[in-house]
């Protein structure tokens, strides 16, 4: 028998080619060992040439159809299936994303229906940018998609895969009711071993499909899809029985409130009981912490002012107290963060400007800039303050015509947070200042640098307002109506 061993080599060079005479005789060996058993006519050896060729090419074809319609094929120079058979697989990537249903054929042969999981797939699952892998069905007389990812219940496994959006621009979650959401049409993800694609919206409310409790304001609230196919909503943001796959948070401003301040009834709809601007999902939320937050404008903030205790609590949480540079007005100092040498008992003992750095710092979050204040706090009654709603309080909590647009409490009037923004003194000498609290020092002209306060306090009310700031702090400063809240990039997966 000839020895094939060094033209079997890929490399299609005179040396590495397997001439037809030696190619037929490959044929010719194996039929001399198989004839004295059961026969090997020359119709099936050509078969098995036929069969050789299909199987030592690659598996990959390539999508030349139109939208939900797949038409597979290989080059010209390779043999082409011409029948399908149960538990055959190949490869491929979808030329087109599809609208809908959508049908697979393999050149000429009839076209099959293409399932995920016992399900047709719906509009936006296929991805011009993913390889599938299928498998024909003889008694479904389909293809089905197999699974190429890790599924896992509840936030472990791979963290986003198995999960499908209608769109990914945008928050998985639409606001039904001041008490409800919907989940759109078209979603699709994993739990555990099971797929869950949704025919028609599926909607989920605080009243009926809440799984402990009763609603609450001020609470964030998360999504969970069990293995059956329902959804349910918690205020337990731990469950691993089941997927967590989203959030939102559920405000102050009551479901029936009426319009205050420079709000709309538009504005008002967004906002009044579940906040619209909250709603997070595992391809769509803030970098940080999800809790007490909201987007606006390709960012995520603070809904509430930063209270005392935000290493348990977080920075965003009603209810509790104001963080402060002093303790005057029932104010609190802020604890010092673990990352910074605290230890959940330790407080700073002021609030200066370094401070509010280290907090915003610890928890993945910024001080706001002026320019995005400006914006995020429009909506609220101008040149007005909370002295007169509550008697002087210290309280995280909700004054309608000081809430803006974006359903952000105690947005002006109520606490001074500290910004982003420096400036420092130009007319002068440059002095060496021991203003660090030991860190070494500061060289600077005069009383600065000095770091942006906005939105106003509560004794202030004719200043006070959404584009109201005050630039003569300076960064060492601390005054008791002095506070914080933060903001964090957004981050979006596709």
């Amino acid at each position: 028998m000839r020895d094939f061993n060094t033209k079997i080599d890929n490399d299609n060079t005179s040396a590495g080619v397997v001439v037809a005479d030696e190619y037929n005789s490959i044929f010719g060996e194996a039929k001399n060992v198989i004839s004295p058993f059961m026969g090997l006519s020359e119709v099936d050896s050509q078969q098995m040439i036929k069969s050789i060729d299909i199987a030592s090419k690659a598996n990959f074809y390539y999508d030349t159809g139109s939208v939900n319609v797949i038409e597979l094929t290989r080059s010209a120079t390779t043999q082409q299936i011409e029948t399908l058979f149960d538990g055959m697989m190949l490869s491929f990537m979808p030329a087109i994303q599809n609208t809908g249903a959508t049908t697979l054929k393999i050149k000429n042969l009839t076209p099959k229906n293409l399932f995920y999981n016992g399900v047709e797939i719906t509009a936006g699952f296929l991805k011009t940018d993913t390889v599938y892998t299928i498998k024909y069905s003889t008694t479904n007389d389909r293809f089905d998609i197999l699974k190429t990812y890790t599924a896992g219940a509840g936030t472990t496994g791979v963290f986003s895969q198995g999960f499908v959006k209608p769109n990914n621009a945008i928050p998985l979650f639409v606001k039904a009711s001041p008490a409800s959401i919907k989940i759109p049409t078209g979603t699709s993800l994993i739990v555990g071993e099971n797929t869950i694609t949704l025919s028609s919206d599926y909607t989920l409310s605080l009243n009926s499909d809440l799984d402990t409790g009763i609603k609450t304001g001020g609470t964030d609230y998360y999504v969970y899809a069990k293995a059956n196919g329902t959804f349910y909503i918690s205020a337990n943001d731990a469950i691993t029985a089941d997927r967590l796959i989203g959030g939102f948070h559920y405000g102050l401003t009551g479901e029936a409130e009426a319009v205050s301040g420079n709000k709309t009834e538009s504005d008002m709809t967004k906002i009044r009981g579940i906040n619209q601007y909250s709603f997070w999902d595992l391809k769509f939320r803030p970098v940080a912490s999800t809790k007490g937050m909201v987007f606006i404008g390709n960012r995520w903030y603070d809904i509430y002012l930063l209270n005392s205790e935000h290493i348990t609590n977080g920075t965003s949480k009603a209810g509790l107290k104001i963080a402060g540079g002093a303790l005057t007005n029932g104010r609190l100092y802020p604890k010092i963060p673990l990352q910074y040498g605290g230890d959940n008992t330790l407080t700073y003992g002021s609030f200066k400007w370094f401070h509010a750095c280290e907090i915003a710092k610890s928890h993945g979050k910024e001080l706001i800039n002026y320019s995005e204040f400006q914006t995020i706090a429009y909506g609220v009654q101008e040149q007005v303050d909370a002295s007169t709603q509550d008697g002087g309080g210290a309280t995280i909590q909700h004054y309608a015509n000081l809430t803006s647009k974006y359903g952000i409490e105690q947005a002006t009037g109520t606490q001074w947070i500290w910004g982003n923004d420096l400036i420092g003194d130009t007319a002068g000498t440059f002095t060496q200042q021991a203003v660090t609290e030991g860190r070494g020092t500061i060289y600077s002209i005069g009383n600065s640098p000095n770091a942006v306060i906005l939105g106003g306090d509560r004794g202030n009310g004719g200043n006070a307002g959404s584009r109201a700031s005050l630039w003569s702090n300076a960064v060492w400063g601390t005054n008791w109506y002095i506070g914080c809240r933060f903001a964090c990039d957004h981050l979006q997966l596709a």
